[in-house]
């Protein structure tokens, strides 16, 4: 006998289960963005020391040609 109840119960159930697998979908997808973020900001350090370097060795160039 078909059951009005049960049929909302069943569908109510698989609302939240798509809900649920929605959820886990969005959640992967975030974590690729967070995995590469330390990567991308030692990249960043490392062009800043290497900015630094260069320009530093440009004034000791600059001033090792310059006459006493």
């Amino acid at each position: 006998m078909y059951n009005p109840d049960q049929h909302y119960q069943a569908h109510t159930l698989h609302l939240k289960e798509l809900s649920e697998q929605a959820e886990q979908r969005r959640m992967i997808a975030a974590l690729p963005q967070h995995r590469h973020a330390p990567v991308r900001a030692a990249g960043r350090r490392l062009g800043v020391l290497l900015v630094t370097l260069g320009t530093w060795l440009a004034r000791s160039a600059q001033r090792d040609e310059q006459p006493a």
